[in-house]
């Protein structure tokens, strides 16, 4: 399950910066305000429920591995923000901050899906 929780997070991070990248991303079709955010939250929540179960079966320590994988994945949010400049999209701090709540969610769920 290990193995397959790395794989499938390296999976939806390939994924996440295409789509966070590509100057013109698929829509989805519904226009629905904010609908963005959501997007940013949900797929933030799922590579954090992926890593911190890849995490959670190393030796690793809960708290070490809860603020590791909440930490990563702000950088990476951060970084994709910063990035979108360069490919003729807006970055927004809104985003960010939907990457990071995801992420933070992800991982507690993590945990309390794990006792």
């Amino acid at each position: 399950m290990k193995n397959c929780s790395l794989i499938l997070f390296i999976i939806g991070l390939a994924a996440v910066f295409y789509l966070s990248l590509v100057p013109e991303p698929p829509q989805i079709p519904v226009k629905i305000s904010g609908i963005d955010k959501l997007e940013h939250f949900v797929a933030y929540l799922v590579l954090s429920f992926l890593l911190m179960n890849y995490l959670n079966g190393t030796r690793m320590r809960r708290v070490v591995a809860l603020a590791a994988g909440i930490s990563a994945l702000a950088v990476i949010g951060a970084l994709i923000e910063v990035l979108q400049s360069y490919t003729g999209r807006t970055p927004e701090a809104a985003d960010f901050l939907a990457d990071l709540a995801g992420a933070a969610c992800g991982s507690f769920l993590s945990l309390f899906l794990k006792r």
